[in-house]
């Protein structure tokens, strides 16, 4: 697990790229009351995302055991496997990954921090239940989809927060608008 992570801490960089990106564009186009740029916005980079989630998968596939071997000693062939299949079930769920930095981060940068916070709470829960109740079930495959459903939880959070955000900031900005 330990390899995986800090081969997936180098893959996943980009996704808080994307977030970062997002949260300063959520909070301009805000600023500017530009709503009608956000969902664009928001629609554009998840196409990044997806389009990423895709090379960096293909990339785990085709490469994931030589990258392992960067971080394992060569005397440790049998956790090569593990590293591998850690590493799959991880990128088979990046696009939700995309989907929780990149949502997550456009909320908090359009002033909903909140919605952020509970996002975070929604991934502790899931990676609990996995902890708690699926490894002692599934072993060592359900460390491996740990983080898939930790983002998956995020996810089922944060998609009806951003619309509640949106609806909310329409209905703020037209009764400014009527005043």
């Amino acid at each position: 697990v330990t390899a995986a992570s800090k081969i997936q801490m180098l893959v996943c960089c980009p996704y808080d790229a994307m977030g970062a990106t997002m949260a300063t564009y959520g909070g301009q186009n805000v600023g500017a009351k530009r709503l009608d740029r956000i969902s664009k916005g928001l629609k554009s980079c998840l196409i990044i995302g997806a389009v990423y989630s895709a090379v960096a998968l293909g990339i785990t596939v085709l490469f994931g055991k030589q990258i392992a071997w960067l971080f394992i000693d060569q005397g440790e062939k049998q956790i090569l496997g593990q590293v591998y299949l850690y590493l799959l079930g991880s990128g088979v769920c990046y696009m939700l990954l995309a989907v929780v930095n990149i949502v997550r981060f456009l909320i908090q940068g359009m002033g909903y921090s909140m919605f952020a916070i509970l996002a975070g709470v929604c991934e502790m829960v899931a990676r609990g239940f996995a902890g708690f109740i699926l490894v002692p079930a599934f072993g060592y495959g359900a460390v491996c989809l740990g983080n898939g459903l930790a983002w998956l939880a995020a996810d089922l959070f944060l998609i009806p927060a951003y619309f509640h955000v949106m609806k909310r900031l329409r209905r703020l900005f037209q009764e400014e608008k009527e005043r």
